[in-house]
């Protein structure tokens, strides 16, 4: 059992979401997955918008996964993402 995590797959925890395997219970976030549509959606309700803020926090695990999603989306639409990641706490 799992509770939240972001990729069960990348993890380890899994074998695939649509094939489990094994007796597990939990929930997976992918949110990263989602990020790319998200920018799609902002780019269609708001067309004239060229440079796109982004907060990322990078003391989570795929902090440097999602920036990369996100760079790749916003050169598909043609946008430019302004912003970085937060220090990372030690």
């Amino acid at each position: 059992m799992f509770l939240i995590v972001t990729d069960p797959v990348k993890d380890g925890l899994v074998a695939s979401l649509n094939r489990p395997g094994g007796n597990v219970t939990g929930i997976a976030a992918l949110t990263i997955e989602l990020d790319p549509k998200r920018l799609e959606l902002l780019c269609e309700l708001v067309p004239a918008a060229h440079v796109i803020g982004v907060l990322i926090d990078s003391n989570r695990p795929e902090a440097d996964d999602q920036t990369r999603a996100l760079q790749a989306a916003a050169q598909t639409v043609g946008r430019q993402l302004s912003g970085r990641q937060g220090r990372r706490r030690t």
